[in-house]
């Protein structure tokens, strides 16, 4: 149980050290992923316009 134990810690603590060193890319990609989302969903509505 110690091995996974520290196992697990020195996952997360990789994760979290990744998650400082790149936040700038990672905040990039979330306001793209939000853009794309939004942009969807105008064509949705413009297609469900036309459809009805």
């Amino acid at each position: 149980m110690n091995k996974s134990l520290m196992t697990l810690l020195c996952g997360i603590g990789i994760g979290v050290l990744v998650g400082y060193c790149k936040e700038s890319e990672i905040d990039e990609l979330c306001y793209k992923g939000r853009r794309a989302k939004k942009q969807m969903m105008r064509n949705l509505h413009s297609v469900q316009e036309y459809l009805d």
